[in-house]
């Protein structure tokens, strides 16, 4: 079995954390006044609501709100090129859909909790801005914002125009003045389905004999004593011995729950990030993000300790647990030395 590549995508969003003053441009600041009003955000059916520090707003009659929210949202991966102000928008790998569904996991959640306050009114505010001009690259196939659409980079933090961006991955947008709502109309994911039974599977349920039935015992079979096969003892059932690509399989499972969990974790601290903060503050997100990774190596060791275990148990190499091993502490060192930890 070809294995498959592990990324350790947290640390590199603790690495975000040392860079992000970078990703200001030198494009010119502008203070801007913008609403913030309570607006419900439906995708397909279900309800999503940003963390508190990333709420929409409304410019000239148009709805921002965060990249990474819309896209992710919509169960889609995205990536930011800060040098060439480039935001590529790519169906998720298995990896990426864990962190996508952990994270909207916490903005469902946070929808669905009641409004702190009931009939609030806009709020305008007036905020030091940075407009770009940027060139969206769907799947291959690049789009640039059109004239009086640029995204706004607010507290470092970018914000598209939802309708735009909505509407140019193939999703109409519809807005309910009535209850202050808008609706992305997102595609339902594509269940379960059912495929005939193989030859030599276990037939459907129908055809198989009702509970009460009697099924007729073959001749000469095996007789008993008291209850007890004639033989002595009852028959025991051979264990199956794990396949090595079963056992591997089970270790990176493990292993993308834990990285949804951590990333989810680190991203928090990464959106607290501002470069106007003072430099204890700036200090202790970097002493949260060591904590939050020595968790995360202890995780990472229980499971690479687990899986080499079940190996040995079994006689097969365990040159997998290295492998994972080096990729870990390398993307690590790489991290640690760009950020001065």
């Amino acid at each position: 079995m070809k294995r498959k590549r592990m990324i350790i995508p947290i640390l590199i969003a603790l690495l975000a954390i040392g860079l992000l003053a970078e990703t200001a441009t030198a494009a010119d600041r502008s203070t801007v006044s913008l609403q913030f009003s309570p607006i419900t955000y439906y995708f397909g059916d279900e309800s999503f609501a940003p963390p508190e520090d990333q709420q929409g707003f409304l410019y000239k009659n148009r709805i921002y709100l965060p990249l990474r929210f819309v896209a992710h949202s919509l169960n889609q991966a995205v990536s930011w090129d800060s040098a060439s102000h480039t935001a590529r928008i790519r169906t998720p790998t298995r990896r990426e859909q864990a962190s996508i569904d952990a994270y909207n996991e916490e903005n469902r959640n946070r929808a669905n909790q009641p409004a702190a306050v009931q009939n609030a009114r806009p709020v305008y505010r007036s905020v030091s801005a940075t407009f770009l001009k940027v060139t969206f690259d769907f799947y291959g196939e690049k789009v640039e914002t059109p004239e009086g659409s640029e995204a706004i980079m607010v507290n470092n933090r970018l914000f598209v125009p939802l309708r735009f961006l909505a509407t140019a991955m193939g999703y109409p947008v519809r807005w309910n003045q009535a209850d202050q709502s808008v609706k992305v109309d997102a595609a339902p994911l594509i269940g379960p389905v059912d495929l005939p039974p193989e030859a030599g599977t276990k037939p459907e349920a129908s055809t198989l004999p009702d509970q009460n039935d009697t099924i007729a015992e073959p001749e000469n079979a095996n007789p008993t004593e008291g209850g007890i096969p004639a033989g002595g003892g009852f028959p025991s059932t051979p264990v199956q011995k794990p396949t090595y690509d079963e056992l591997i399989s089970q270790a990176e499972d493990r292993l993308y729950a834990l990285m949804a969990k951590c990333e989810s974790r680190m991203y928090e601290l990464l959106d607290q990030y501002d470069p106007s903060l003072d430099q204890a503050s700036l200090d202790e997100l970097k002493r949260q993000g060591r904590t939050e990774l020595a968790a995360c190596d202890t995780a990472f060791d229980s499971i690479m300790r687990d899986l080499a275990g079940k190996l040995a148990e079994n006689g097969y190499p365990t040159d997998a647990v290295e492998g994972y091993r080096n990729q870990y502490e390398s993307i690590k060192a790489l991290a640690r030395k760009s950020i001065g930890l």
